[in-house]
């Protein structure tokens, strides 16, 4: 077909031409953008590092939870299957202590006044004869709390020194 000018025109399958307005004229496919896979690939990155962060947090709090010992009472204890810590002072001074065998058995005082015997087996506190107060980490037995961690807290040299001035004054 020719044009006024005498110029051939291309026409399309369509019966549009090039150069008609209100025809649609096929562009060609633009092609991606030369840095647009980078961010994609930044955005995968991203998305990998939170969802390990989010399983690192749950197996983090997870683990704290189930490490968590509570303190209860001995009545609690006496009633509880799992591993609790009971906390007292030493009801008296006549306890069995085996170093070489790594055995202690003694009689721990509550809050309440009610006393539990205790057992122990392992490494033996070098300062169990100066405790102001234990803490048992263990299960009650039939008749005794088994303990599998001592914790001995003892007068510091601080308080020591207080109490001998006071007495002094």
């Amino acid at each position: 077909m020719t044009r006024g000018d005498g110029r051939e025109r291309e026409s399309r399958r369509d019966g549009c031409f090039a150069a008609d307005v209100g025809c649609d004229v096929l562009l060609p496919a633009a092609s991606r953008a030369p840095h647009q896979g980078a961010g994609e690939a930044m955005n995968m990155k991203v998305l990998i590092a939170a969802v390990l962060l989010v399983a690192a947090a749950a197996i983090g709090i997870s683990s704290f939870r189930q490490s968590i010992t509570p303190y209860i009472s001995f009545h609690e204890a006496r009633r509880s299957p799992g591993l609790v810590q009971v906390n007292g002072v030493l009801a008296d001074r006549n306890y069995v202590l085996k170093r070489d065998e790594q055995f202690l058995e003694f009689k721990l005082k509550d809050s309440h006044d009610e006393i539990m015997p205790v057992v122990y087996r392992g490494v033996i506190p070098g300062n169990f004869d100066q405790a102001t107060s234990v803490v048992a980490i263990g299960r009650y037995r039939t008749d005794h709390f088994e303990a599998e961690q001592l914790l001995v807290k003892c007068p510091s040299k601080y308080q020591a020194a207080a109490e001998k001035g006071k007495m002094a004054s």
